[in-house]
């Protein structure tokens, strides 16, 4: 049990993590406290030597800890033992994208290809959930083995796509792509698909071995077509079942802003790709970030969240985030690089 006084103490101990509470005790004693999960305690002094503690400082709450170091309080996600307590004691912690922020899912897939259920119905489940858009990306002809879509194929989905937004009310469909990155850098579809899209998503399915040069080099190559709005799970790792590709992460974020191409937190559980890590080094870099489910099922669009914390642990805001715009603002942003929005004939 935990006195009610030295609770806010607790909590903040047991939630760690236990990097940051060793630098947040050790800011602390430069304060002239000593903190630990008993609680938080002035030191008594003789002249100007500490000589042990004082009483008890009534601390309920977690941040009545923070506010009595002088600090503003980390939300936990970032309690990592980096810099966040600089930024808190400067009162510069950003004000970190909130849970289900994200209006629109830009990496979907469909019984088209992979998925188990029809556009209509994952239209139908996204708008269930809160979503107002998405994006169809089926994979493409690469993947041959899941019926992945050639350039025909492609057309007839945006054509059926269109067809339905007719009908759809509060809700919109973006023609879309989750386009195969080729061992060369190359895309797997041509130019002329590409451009007539609302959004080209691109990714690593094959050539996992390649070394680091040649698999940067490749991303990098494929991220400066004109048509590209986003690298999907960036690392294209499987936890448990795949390691991520060797990517020199710092070029492929030079390069994602350099061409105006956004990375994804693919908050599918067996992607979550970015990491924190990158994810954190993207919004340093003014890379904007994308959360997508990943969804191969209605179902799956419950996984949003878990790149939400992602994007959390990484920093972000609601404005690192594309798809927290409506759809009309995401259409706006994605035309500076490109029209979008043809209707296919």
């Amino acid at each position: 049990m935990v006195p009610d006084a030295a609770y806010g103490a607790a909590l903040q101990y047991f939630t760690g993590d236990k990097r940051h509470n060793v630098m947040l005790r050790e800011f602390a004693l430069s304060k002239g406290y000593t903190l630990s999960e008993y609680g938080l305690f002035r030191r008594a002094r003789r002249g100007k030597t500490a000589t042990g503690k004082t009483g008890l400082i009534v601390c309920k709450t977690e941040d009545e800890i923070y506010k009595r170091l002088g600090m503003d309080t980390p939300p936990p996600e970032i309690r990592i033992g980096e810099d966040e307590i600089d930024a808190a004691r400067d009162h510069r912690l950003p004000n970190l994208i909130p849970y289900g922020s994200v209006r629109g899912d830009l990496q979907v897939q469909t019984s088209w290809t992979d998925g188990s259920a029809s556009i209509e119905e994952m239209a139908k489940a996204a708008k269930k959930r809160g979503l107002a858009y998405l994006a169809v990306t089926d994979h493409t002809r690469a993947l041959a083995f899941i019926n992945g879509l050639d350039d025909k194929g492609v057309i007839r989905q945006g054509k059926a796509i269109d067809a339905l937004n007719t009908k759809l009310t509060g809700f919109r469909v973006l023609k879309g792509t989750e386009c195969d990155i080729h061992a060369d850098g190359t895309l797997d579809l041509k130019d002329e698909t590409l451009v007539r899209l609302d959004w080209v998503g691109i990714s690593v399915h094959s050539a996992f071995r390649q070394s680091r040069a040649a698999q940067t080099a490749r991303v990098v190559a494929a991220m400066s077509n004109p048509n590209v709005d986003c690298l999907f799970h960036p690392t294209a790792g499987l936890i448990g079942k795949r390691e991520p590709i060797d990517l020199d992460m710092d070029a492929v974020i030079a390069a994602a802003k350099k061409y105006r191409v956004a990375l994804e937190i693919d908050a599918y559980p067996e992607r979550s790709d970015l990491s924190a890590i990158h994810a954190r080094a993207a919004v340093r870099a003014g890379v904007m970030l994308v959360v997508d489910s990943d969804a191969h099922a209605p179902e799956h669009f419950d996984f949003l969240p878990l790149g939400e914390a992602i994007a959390r642990r990484g920093w972000a805001t609601k404005k690192d985030v594309l798809n927290t715009k409506s759809a009309k603002d995401l259409m706006a942003w994605l035309e500076k690089k490109r029209p979008r929005g043809s209707v296919f004939t």
